[in-house]
């Protein structure tokens, strides 16, 4: 039996993330939340300079939650600096159930230009705000994405770290993604 899940998934769309980077990540996102099971929570969580959210809490990932969300997707447009300690913070001050694992997806094309910009601070910051054990499983899109950074972020909280080309396929990553952990075996080893 596949235990519910709590997803969150954060979507850059700052103004680097224009035109390709954007379509890419509203469609990973859009598919993600599609591919929620009806027992998970989620939310989306999508920044710039600022932090907007589809729900202001973790919702149950039926019909009209994931109706509501994939709006919220498509509403999205680039703008703004990149705040990435902003995003992750606001994500994870968010309550979920404690028996649920707690995962966030993480799309950004980035470099930090807004809020904390220091990729040590942005990592310190987002180890502290993680009360609830979440992975970040983050996917860097493009050629000038802060790998290390990212790197860093995801070891940090026991989860991934991924990077695609500029013409690679990031809503089929995300799929295999959600697919392969869709039933893990062991946590926690």
């Amino acid at each position: 039996e596949v235990q519910p899940r709590a997803f969150q998934f954060v979507m850059d769309r700052s103004g680097s993330m224009q035109n390709d980077k954007l379509a890419q990540a509203k469609s990973a996102a859009t598919i993600g939340v599609n591919l929620l099971g009806d027992a998970d929570s989620f939310d989306v969580v999508a920044f710039e300079s600022k932090v907007s959210s589809a729900f202001s809490s973790l919702v149950t990932a039926n019909a009209s939650n994931r109706a509501a969300a994939n709006q919220f997707i498509d509403s999205q447009i680039a703008d703004g600096g990149t705040n990435i300690s902003g995003a992750l913070s606001a994500a994870l001050a968010k309550d979920a159930e404690s028996d649920r694992a707690r995962l966030v997806v993480f799309l950004t094309d980035g470099q930090p230009t807004a809020g904390t910009t220091n990729p040590a601070s942005i990592v310190q910051a987002v180890t502290q705000a993680n009360g609830s054990n979440a992975r970040i499983y983050a996917f860097g899109i493009g050629t000038d994405v802060n790998k290390p950074l990212l790197k860093n972020l995801a070891t940090a909280t026991g989860g991934e770290a991924r990077f695609l080309g500029a013409n690679a396929d990031l809503s089929r990553e995300i799929g295999d993604f959600l697919t392969g952990i869709s039933a893990p075996v062991l946590v926690d080893a």
